[in-house]
């Protein structure tokens, strides 16, 4: 009988896709896992998932305007937007992408900290918020993108 010092991680459904609006791409939680790093034995399923649904309405909260006004001319899905392509796929899809796991990322690190009452652990909890606020800014960062806009202001004082 072998020992095993902690559980086996927990296995995600099969089916790991939360289907969007149809402008939107859907999203895959396994493929979310697989590009930020986020093994199964650190976040449960469902809450990584509830991470991106969230992320996906504070995106998409900043595009509204965007996404109207291209569904007005006719554009059926972020895909169709005419752009260049990317490693083969639509730049905005990589930019909504890019956002959407981003503000997940924030999101995740914010809540769940590691945190002892150590200056260890103070240290640490500097490095999670350094961290959220780094995903937090390549959020806003994909989205200036996508609007086109400029990612830095400068004014004369």
């Amino acid at each position: 009988m072998a020992f095993s010092a902690s559980p086996p991680d927990p296995i995600d459904p099969e089916d790991s896709i939360i289907a969007e609006n149809g402008f939107w791409p859907d999203l895959d939680v396994a493929d979310f896992r697989k590009v930020r790093r986020v093994g199964n034995s650190t976040l449960p399923f469902e809450r990584i998932r509830e991470a991106l649904i969230s992320a996906i309405e504070t995106v998409d909260g900043q595009l509204t305007d965007w996404r109207t006004n291209w569904e007005t001319l006719g554009t059926l899905t972020l895909g169709d937007v005419p752009g260049p392509m990317r490693g083969g796929e639509n730049r905005y899809v990589m930019l909504w992408r890019r956002a959407v796991y981003s503000a997940a990322n924030a999101d995740l690190a914010e809540s769940h900290r590691d945190i002892t009452a150590t200056g260890e652990g103070h240290d640490r909890a500097d490095e999670v918020t350094n961290g959220a606020d780094a995903h937090k800014r390549n959020m806003i960062h994909a989205i200036r993108d996508i609007l086109g806009v400029r990612r830095t202001a400068v004014e004369l004082i």
